[in-house]
């Protein structure tokens, strides 16, 4: 439709003098843009009036039909410039009385300018809800649903302007709901793209057609997954458009189902109604088909207006969140001073040289790993360079495998819970997920006989943290997993043999370390089963149990110096909680729970102070041997 813009310098030359029509002066010259740009145009009397006449003014009726015939009261008279006639001037003019005037004595209702306009949709266009309503009125079916050049209707220009009023008095004097326009967008379509909820309604309950497809195979799914906003009014729509199952599977002419498009504009809310609808079964490919749509953090932005985190939050180096419980020390700024870094930088070096420990590296290791040279070391320490140099390709081709539906949603499930209190995890389907996802999933696909594990997603989170690329944090696991100086994988093997293993080495380490809650522990009848404090500190490495500063510093420690430490830490446990097991009831799963608690119950808890205790009473791994030794020739 051509814009409209009034004229500031007309004037309107009426001469009652005679009663022929031939004695008036019939035409001004008024200014008005047309597709942007304002033109010059002699018009006649009755079309400047439409544009500059008061609101509730009327015409001279001495000009009109039946005083003048119709040819000369001008009353039908289009603009050679753009079809534009009286009536839809008075309709974009809001004009409501002049308006009914000229349909009184006569004007075309149905009247099209260049764009295929017809008085009524120029009055949507315009925003004039009561000429559209006083139009739709007195117009057939067949005018109400007239498309214009674009091939839209009255009807899907209300949803345009979402105009809820015009569209109900359109459907009640016989609109069509499933007109599409050229491309073959309908109104519902329409409707579920700009996510209005109660035109959705609307077309709903007028038996709007949710089969149809545009010229690019695209159903109103489809252009519900491109909402650029979320509304949770409109969830009951959407189940009620799902229960056609075929709908939410349906590829359009792309081969994309509506899924990949929600993952483009990545508003957690939707791509979960998506999921919900087909019972996580298309979870995988939140994870590993995203990159089949254009989903660039400029493209993100400029549709959610966000990143994936939406608030501003302060963040430690590691990028967990900080608050009043974690406020990091000075002592933080300590660990990660330039003279330490160039520490680490020559220890780091001496082990790739000489394939041994620096002299001070253990010393060092318990005051902390700088931020910056914690990769360089865990990735000497799992050697896994040469495993991405020997294993090319495969991470790859391992993450893409699907599993079953099953395993796949378990690892989701998991990955969106953990680490919730770190920037890279704290949007659903961030960058740090979908790195978590596709390492679980490749791993699982690799080791068939371990799978998937839940509580792989809590410590293999920290690898995410760590590694700069999906592939290193594939080969770190696979490494962490399967290097006998690890001993993790057969902690994760049917029955958790590795962590019945660990219960005897527990048992041991409390007889010869601290004989009192062993002494309590035996009266209790000793470990008859696989308490859960078993799985958390030796299949799990105590990522659950701590603060992420302190946990990923725990994993350093087991990391350089190898599994026999996770005694140490659990001693360091057992140490601090004494008083609290000794005074608890002859329960031993009470006394389980509280081993699961250590930083909420012990009084003033310090990460330093930790590590210290476990520098203090760390037990030789030769000790820790013995024990393993014993173990095996007892079975």
């Amino acid at each position: 439709m051509s814009q409209q813009s009034p004229t500031h310098n007309q004037t309107f030359n009426f001469d009652h003098s005679s009663s022929s029509s031939s004695s008036l002066v019939i035409f001004n010259q008024i200014e008005r843009k047309i597709n942007g740009k304002l033109v010059k145009e002699r018009v006649p009397v009755i079309f400047a009036f439409a544009m500059n006449g008061k609101r509730k003014e009327l015409f001279d009726n001495e000009l009109l039909p039946p005083h003048l015939s119709e040819k000369d009261s001008k009353i039908n008279w289009e603009s050679p410039l753009d079809k534009s006639s009286v009536i839809h001037m008075a309709a974009i003019y809001g004009k409501t009385n002049f308006v009914k005037q000229l349909l009184s004595v006569g004007a075309e209702i149905a009247i099209q300018n260049n764009d295929g306009n017809t008085p009524l949709i120029a009055a949507i266009k315009a925003g004039r809800t009561k000429i559209a309503v006083v139009l739709a009125r007195k117009m057939s079916k067949d005018q109400i649903n007239h498309q214009n050049k674009k091939g839209e209707t009255a009807l899907y220009c209300c949803v345009i302007k979402e105009n809820v009023v015009v569209m109900e008095s359109l459907i009640k004097h016989g609109a069509d709901v499933n007109i599409a326009t050229q491309n073959g967008t309908t109104p519902l379509m329409l409707s579920l793209y700009k996510n209005f909820p109660d035109i959705i309604k609307i077309l709903l309950n007028a038996n709007a057609d949710t089969t149809l497809v545009d010229s690019n195979g695209q159903n109103c799914l489809h252009y519900y997954a491109r909402t650029e906003k979320y509304q949770p009014q409109t969830i009951n729509c959407i189940r009620t458009i799902s229960k056609n199952k075929t709908l939410f599977n349906s590829l359009d002419k792309s081969g994309h189902k509506p899924i990949h498009y929600a993952i483009e504009v990545g508003i957690a809310d939707i791509i979960n109604q998506f999921l919900s609808m087909s019972s996580l079964k298309d979870v995988g490919i939140v994870y590993t088909e995203v990159e089949t749509v254009c989903k660039s953090t400029q493209r993100k932005r400029a549709l959610t207006g966000r990143d994936r985190v939406s608030v501003v939050i302060k963040t430690d180096s590691l990028g967990y969140e900080i608050n009043a419980a974690n406020k990091p020390k000075e002592i933080d700024d300590y660990i990660n001073n330039e003279e330490r870094q160039q520490k680490w930088d020559e220890m780091i070096k001496f082990y790739q040289d000489k394939h041994k420990f620096h002299p001070k590296l253990i010393f060092r290791l318990y005051k902390g790993v700088p931020c910056n040279k914690r990769q360089d070391l865990w990735k000497i320490m799992l050697g896994i360079d040469e495993m991405i140099k020997e294993k090319e390709g495969e991470f790859s081709r391992l993450a893409l495998l699907e599993r079953g539906v099953e395993e796949d949603d378990q690892i989701h499930k998991d990955v969106i819970r953990a680490h919730q209190n770190n920037v890279k995890f704290m949007c659903k389907f961030s960058d740090g997920q979908k790195k978590l996802f596709l390492t679980l999933r490749a791993y699982a696909n690799k080791d068939t006989e371990v799978g998937y594990v839940q509580g792989l997603a809590d410590l293999f989170g920290f690898y995410v943290l760590v590694f700069n690329t999906d592939e290193e944090t594939f080969w770190g696991m696979y490494q962490t997993l399967n290097l006998s100086k690890y001993q993790l994988r057969c902690c994760f093997l049917r029955g958790f043999p590795g962590v019945q293993k660990f219960k005897t080495l527990e048992t041991l380490m409390l007889k010869k370390y601290h004989p009192e809650i062993y002494t309590k522990i035996m009266r209790l009848g000793g470990y008859d089963s696989l308490y859960p404090h078993l799985l958390e500190y030796y299949a799990l490495w105590f990522s659950r149990l701590f603060t992420g500063d302190l946990g990923i510093w725990i994993l350093d420690i087991i990391i350089v110096e190898g599994w026999q430490l996770t005694l140490s830490i659990a001693s360091t446990i057992f140490f601090l909680l004494k008083d609290k097991i000794m005074d608890e009831e002859d329960d031993l799963m009470s006394i389980d729970i509280l081993l699961k608690k250590p930083q909420q119950l012990v009084t003033d808890f310090d990460k330093f102070l930790f590590i210290k205790y476990v520098k203090k009473n760390r037990i030789p791994p030769s000790q820790v041997d013995k024990w393993a030794s014993q173990c095996i020739e007892s079975n």
